[in-house]
């Protein structure tokens, strides 16, 4: 992906703009929705980078929606290692691996390896397991044992609710020591790197934290793509913090980071510590410590992950080092958010017929001429909006729709086109409002479907098309903005879908 164009569209000289302290929190604040937004958080990297989406009111995005996730444990199962385990097994499917690594028993693992050493049937409660099938199908009892091994040292990891770990430093000693023992014996590779992956970890627990490094640097090489390599490095991270070596721990933190979707947030949090959250003084040390441009690009993306501050050197430097990084379009969101927060906002409020916002950023499109434009001209077409731009917004959008082809891409889009459109006229005329009208009901249309798309089609009524017809008296209309601004056509609808009806 080439970034060059959104880079271009913002100049140090913004650097100036940006308040030295943080925005405070409200009260009552939402803080998924307390600013003037249409930029889309979809058109950034997968779902796994939730957490990191800018919101000034939260250390993270996600940090309030504790209570809505799965009613079952499966938002603890790493999918990764689910599907390891079903490779290893050599038939099966995904969730019967989940089954048997995260939601077995000790007893009835123990009636596993009963039936792979007898060859009894198996228990009832895997006889429809495929994973379990094949565990005797190929008398995998060194992986059952192991399996136990887990069971039963889970409590040194994995507290019961609102208990703090209670940690026998003898009995975990006796632990490693089975780990050890197992890890210098066996011939299989496969749980080679898991008894090498235990005893980092109960090394960690037990803090024994300089021999939980010197077992991953000894076993875990660059080229391990196990799913337990990048938890042994997150152990190795915690360790390194634990012996004061921060800089080394934001390193290996940083290096955990891009190897795993499901472990993303809690390797982030080691880093904030590790880096004092995200101190920007301390980069050019660190950075010293990466052995490539693709570490050096990854510490200087997640240096850019915190805070309310002004980042858009970090996102340049990010591009120059790896172009290719999926961070890019994060820290494209999160600049372009914000911008929307601290400047478009404010001055939205303020305008009813008056100043034009401007600020020092901008887009030369002659510089970008010829570059592989995908989400990055999104960037920049709406930099350009927000600058009042609307030439070059357009010019970007041409690009734009050439080179992007995903759903996301091209609803965001389609809403900074309609945004263009209801801005850039003098007067919103009867001819103007024909125009506008297939956008708007596809925005109405995209609000009944997505959540953000709702706030979107909210903050377009009353920020952008309420505060035209005022800046050109037509009260009516403005009224008659606001008034859409509330949904009502949407939760007549929600009313519907929960069979909603009044007293009669």
């Amino acid at each position: 992906m080439n970034w060059k164009v959104f880079i271009l569209a913002c100049t140090s000289t913004a650097a100036t703009l940006f308040p030295g302290n943080g925005i405070t929190c409200g009260g009552t604040e939402d803080p998924h929705d307390y600013f003037t937004s249409f930029f889309s958080n979809s058109v950034g990297p997968g779902p796994e980078y939730r957490p990191f989406y800018y919101t000034s009111l939260l250390k993270f995005y996600d940090d309030d929606y504790w209570y809505v996730g799965p009613e079952d444990s499966l938002a603890a199962v790493d999918p990764k290692l689910a599907e390891e385990w079903k490779r290893y097994a050599g038939a099966g499917t995904e969730s019967d691996a989940t089954q048997l690594v995260y939601f077995a028993k000790e007893d009835e693992l123990r009636l596993l390896e009963e039936s792979i050493q007898s060859g009894k049937p198996l228990p009832a409660r895997w006889q429809k397991n495929s994973v379990a099938q094949a565990f005797v199908s190929v008398k995998k009892i060194e992986a059952t044992r192991y399996l136990l091994f887990v069971k039963r040292t889970a409590p040194v990891s994995n507290p019961s609710d609102w208990e703090a770990a209670k940690t026998d430093s003898l009995l975990v000693n006796n632990y490693i020591a089975e780990a050890n023992e197992a890890y210098t014996k066996t011939t299989d590779p496969f749980l080679k790197d898991k008894w090498a992956f235990q005893r980092c970890k109960l090394a960690f627990y037990n803090n024994r934290h300089n021999e939980c490094i010197r077992w991953y640097d000894e076993h875990f090489k660059d080229n391990n793509s196990s799913a337990v390599a990048q938890l042994a490095l997150s152990y190795k991270a915690g360790s390194l913090f634990r012996t004061g070596k921060l800089p080394e721990a934001a390193h290996a933190y940083s290096k955990a980071f891009p190897l795993s979707d499901w472990n993303k947030k809690k390797d982030f949090t080691g880093f904030l510590w590790a880096t004092d959250y995200c101190r920007q003084d301390l980069l050019p040390s660190y950075l010293a410590l990466c052995q490539n441009d693709k570490e050096k690009a990854t510490m200087t993306g997640l240096f850019g992950l915190y805070g309310t501050g002004y980042r858009l050197p970090l996102l340049q430097a990010v591009y120059k080092l790896d172009p290719s990084s999926p961070l890019l379009p994060l820290l494209a969101t999160r600049e372009i958010n914000k911008l929307e927060e601290q400047y478009f906002t404010p001055l939205l409020e303020k305008e009813k017929g008056g100043k034009a916002p401007y600020w020092g950023w901008y887009w030369r499109a002659e510089e970008g001429a010829g570059a592989n434009l995908t989400n990055d001209s999104l960037q920049a077409a709406k930099t350009a909006v927000m600058n009042k731009n609307y030439g070059k917004a357009k010019a970007a959008l041409a690009k734009t729709t050439e080179a992007t082809n995903s759903k996301n891409g091209k609803a965001q889009a389609t809403l900074i086109d309609l945004l263009v459109a209801a801005n850039e006229a003098a007067t919103l005329t009867p001819e103007r409002e024909a125009q506008l009208l297939p956008a708007l009901q596809w925005l109405v249309q995209k609000a009944g479907e997505e959540k953000e798309y709702e706030i979107f089609c909210r903050n377009f009524f009353s920020q952008i098309l309420a505060q035209r017809y005022e800046q050109q008296g037509d009260t009516a209309k403005a009224a008659l903005a606001y008034g859409l601004s509330d949904l009502p056509f949407l939760r007549e609808q929600q009313k519907e879908a929960y069979g909603y009806s009044p007293y009669t």
